[in-house]
């Protein structure tokens, strides 16, 4: 009987594979855009392993000069052995991606299993899981991997814990405590397990044993006061009041985007809402009826028991998986400061809890009277439909003009979104749409130094060098520690026969940014236009080191070789 619960189960496991395979298919052409700049194409600690240790130290945008708050290094260090692999070409990254959700995936189905011993729930909660387009802003996007890492490891130091409760064995305990460390290592998120760990606790009646949960409490405990003292808030965020309304409105966008995932996009912002709003009244009220349900069946659980019934009592599941997803929830509340009041990728860990009172549901048709015919049909057919519309919003991530474009439609007051697409825009020759973007970019936030450098950028390329200059000189002013902004003027500066003030700015760029191949090839130009080759020939050296693939560089030191 065992052996044949163990082929159903690889059974079950390769057809939750070959369904993420043929959902994800369609993403693997996609290209790199939007935050896949700073943590990949222009990551310079990817292309050597002798910066591992940067990566374990630093900050996750460190190696492209960048600075995020964020400190994620087992995700750089998978992007380091992808391209370890096949350098910069994004299906690669793409496929490695998928793989990733599958193995989340089938931990989950694992995790299911464990704790129900069902293995039809366990089926259909990772089929849903895997086929949802929900995901496909985790999947599809490369920069999205930080969440299906952390979720990966979440549940392996989940399923090691609830093993370490039944055998006691030392190697399940350090397989549970390694797991949590590399989730910790991938994502800020991570430090909500203790806190699904007590949902397991409540809604099972286990008993908690101090050693193997206070190892994960303690830890979670350590990082969040670590994070607290060291790092800045990621971005600026409202007042704590001010965001509150708007995780109440997540709520409730969340279940729709859950039920019916139409119109997903990035770039939700941070949502100006106020408590009188009908959304966030509706995502409150939807919130209290939850809670008070979970509250009603946490007190019913203890007679539960006692009814002789198999497995766990349906109040059970509905409990776990509500708390479950609240719960998992709360490191996206608005306690911690976050320039957004939601984001689909958030959803990757808390969705669980929906999809496995969604596959309870699903199961219960399955086993009824209803003919296996017509329940078999209905799942499938809801299961083609959500794997349907993956397949279609995978084409949001096909390249960057699109995704661009698409996006503006959802955020046109998204500063950072207009600026995007304007580089596109000038990538594609069309100057003036570019332009326009720009000029829209810093009209809706005038402190975007970004945006003002671009337009700058723009406007050096048209001849229009004092309107270029102005624009530098903005958002340097904006942002004194703008590197790429001192590395433009620097240019306009050489080719406007200023050659002094240009090495000037070269060498203040890469005092700010000592990552940066180009600025260091540009200050090599300026210091061989004042007659200093051997200060020229090293910064030509070091614009190499950083990039081995920059031929400007490489043919500016070659005709010094010794010919053979």
């Amino acid at each position: 009987m065992k052996r044949k619960s163990t082929i159903r189960a690889a059974f079950y496991l390769l057809v939750i594979a070959a369904a993420g395979l043929a959902v994800y298919l369609n993403s693997l052409g996609g290209e790199f855009h939007w935050d896949d700049r700073h943590f990949i194409v222009d990551n310079v600690y990817l292309r050597d392993w002798s910066y591992l240790p940067e990566i374990f130290t630093g900050d996750v945008a460190a190696g492209s000069g960048g600075r995020y708050n964020y400190y994620r290094p087992l995700t750089t260090f998978t992007y380091l052995i992808d391209y370890t692999l096949w350098e910069l070409n994004p299906q690669g990254y793409h496929l490695a991606g998928i793989l990733y959700h599958l193995l989340v995936a089938a931990a989950l189905f694992y995790l299911v299993r464990l704790i129900f011993g069902d293995l039809l729930l366990s089926f259909l909660t990772a089929l849903l899981y895997v086929v949802h387009p929900v995901h496909t802003e985790t999947v599809a996007y490369v920069s999205g991997r930080p969440d299906s890492l952390c979720a990966l490891f979440m549940l392996l130091s989940f399923i090691m814990y609830v093993k370490y409760l039944a055998h006691g064995r030392p190697l399940q305990f350090i397989l549970m405590a390694v797991s949590f460390a590399g989730a910790i290592l991938s994502r800020e998120n991570s430090v909500v397990l203790p806190l699904l760990l007590l949902v397991y606790h409540l809604a099972f009646r286990v008993k908690l044993r101090p050693l193997p949960f206070l190892s994960i409490a303690l830890s979670a405990a350590a990082y969040v006061i670590v994070r607290w003292q060291l790092a800045a808030p990621a971005a600026a965020a409202p007042p704590l009041p001010e965001r509150i309304p708007g995780f109440f409105a997540s709520i409730f966008e969340y279940l729709r985007l859950l039920v019916l995932p139409l119109h997903l996009h990035q770039e939700y912002g941070v949502g100006d809402y106020c408590f009188s709003d009908a959304t966030v009244i509706a995502g409150a009220a939807i919130m209290a009826a939850a809670l008070l349900l979970c509250f009603r069946l946490a007190r019913m659980g203890a007679t539960e028991e006692g009814r002789g019934g198999r497995g766990p009592a349906p109040g059970r599941i509905v409990l776990f998986s509500l708390l479950w997803f609240f719960a998992a929830l709360l490191p996206y509340s608005g306690v911690y400061p976050i320039r957004a009041y939601m984001a689909e990728h958030w959803l990757y860990v808390p969705s669980i809890g929906l999809f496995l009172v969604a596959a309870y549901g699903l199961s219960l048709l399955y086993r009824s009277r209803c003919p296996k015919a017509i329940s078999t049909a209905g799942i499938a057919a809801l299961l083609l439909l959500y794997g349907s519309l993956t397949i279609a919003q995978n084409t949001y991530f096909s390249d960057p003009l699109t995704f661009y474009e698409r996006t503006v439609r959802y955020s046109p007051w998204s500063a950072r979104i207009r600026n995007n697409l304007a580089i596109q825009y000038y990538r594609a020759g069309r100057i003036d749409e570019a332009e326009e973007q720009f000029r829209k970019a810093i009209e809706i936030d005038p402190l975007y130094p970004e945006a003002s450098n671009n337009l700058g950028h723009l406007y050096y390329a048209r001849g229009r060098n004092e309107d270029a200059r102005a624009l530098y000189l903005r958002a340097i002013g904006i942002n004194p520690r703008y590197a790429e902004a001192y590395c433009n003027l620097g240019v306009l500066c050489v080719t406007t026969g200023n050659p002094d003030e240009g090495l000037a700015h070269f060498q203040k760029a890469v005092e700010l940014n000592p990552l940066d191949a180009d600025a260091f090839f540009n200050l090599g130009l300026a210091l061989r236009m004042k007659g200093r080759e051997g200060e020229a020939l090293s910064a030509f050296s070091r614009a190499l080191r950083l990039d081995p693939a920059h031929g400007p560089a490489r043919r500016q030191i070659a005709p010094t070789a010794p010919r053979r």
